[in-house]
């Protein structure tokens, strides 16, 4: 623990929703989808029954139409409603529709798009990512993604940080972790460096926006020389 004491889970849902300001680490700008042209594409219902025809509409325009599913996935709101369908697929227990999942989310990934990422790992839609990701159907044993994330992380806090700022850390923390545990044996080279590079990108947003924050610097001499020998 840090030495003043404050300290909670990294992984989960326990910060509380994100606001608006705040919600993008990775994108510039707001408006970035509207680089993409308007969805041709309409996305089936995210209901139990149609998991095996998003399956196949997501990976076949993953492979001929990757701005026109991006483009959907942004504008529908797609990645908030695979995480719901997530959740009522685990209840039903159906474990063809879990593995099914897991190559959607998978998928999601490898798209490399920046805002996509963001919304895979905010703290309201990471625990449903991480769970989908537990159903890889070549795993004989389920990893225990989202008890590793809920239960045995913790994050000090040497200083008070701004939301913000802690909203960073955490999502930055939860792509390294799926990057290096989560889907190491199945990444490409292309989506290794990419998630390499937004974590690089993310990394150096946090110390810039640390060391713009006079009362974080204030706090942190004060506390070097309190608890200097």
């Amino acid at each position: 623990m840090g030495r003043n004491g404050r300290s909670h889970r990294l992984g989960g849902g326990g910060l509380g929703g994100l606001d608006d300001g705040v919600d993008d680490l990775f994108c510039k700008s707001d408006d970035e989808e509207d680089d993409y042209p308007p969805a041709a594409l309409r996305l089936p219902p995210a209901k139990p029954k149609h998991v095996s025809e998003i399956l196949q509409v997501v990976a076949h325009n993953f492979l001929v139409a990757k701005k026109r599913l991006i483009s959907a996935i942004l504008r529908q709101n797609y990645v908030e409603s695979l995480c719901d369908l997530f959740k009522m697929c685990e209840d039903l227990g159906n474990r063809d529709d879990l593995h099914r999942l897991f190559d959607i989310f998978r998928t999601l990934v490898m798209l490399h798009h920046p805002r996509i990422l963001d919304r895979l790992f905010v703290n309201e839609n990471v625990l449903s990512v991480m769970g989908a990701l537990e159903y890889d159907p070549e795993l004989i044993r389920r990893p225990q993604h989202r008890h590793f994330l809920e239960n045995v992380v913790v994050f000090h806090q040497v200083v008070i940080l701004p939301q913000h700022i802690l909203d960073q850390i955490h999502r930055s923390f939860r792509i390294q972790y799926m990057k290096d545990v989560v889907l190491p044996r199945i990444l490409d080279e292309t989506t290794f460096t990419f998630l390499n590079s937004m974590i690089m990108y993310a990394n150096s947003k946090i110390a810039l926006d640390i060391r713009n924050d006079e009362n974080i610097l204030k706090e942190l001499y004060v506390n070097s020389t309190i608890f200097s020998p």
